[in-house]
């Protein structure tokens, strides 16, 4: 079975820099740095992701599972979020929550914490 990648998520290996491309709501093509984005997360807006970036909001369609597959930046914590983890100031793991590099604090599940651990362990 063939893996597809969606239309509003792709990387760009051709660049220097590994760089993520989004589609806008408003139809403007955005290629983000990785190391720029902090979070990406479901809107209130039904099919609508939210990316954030320090001083950047941006707004664009799409399934926040699909986010983070085959991306090595991006880990999913919770079925809303996915972080960047080169953004990840701390967890803490009894209260499930994550402390992001801009004072943002958002939720990991249970299932999800200890992966994490794991692989901010073998960022170290």
């Amino acid at each position: 079975m063939k893996l597809q990648i969606p239309d509003v998520v792709r990387t760009s290996k051709e660049r220097a820099g590994r760089l993520y491309r989004v589609k806008a709501k408003d139809g403007n093509i955005r290629m983000i740095p990785f190391k720029e984005i902090i979070l990406i997360q479901s809107s209130p807006k039904r099919g609508i992701l939210e990316l954030h970036q320090e001083h950047d909001l941006i707004e664009f369609c799409g399934m926040i599972s699909r986010i983070a597959r085959g991306i090595p930046e991006l880990f999913q914590s919770h079925t809303s979020v996915v972080v960047n983890l080169e953004h990840i100031k701390s967890i803490d793991e009894a209260n499930r929550k994550i402390e992001l590099t801009n004072g943002r604090i958002v939720p990991i599940a249970v299932r999800k914490t200890k992966g994490l651990l794991d692989l901010m362990a073998t960022m170290s």
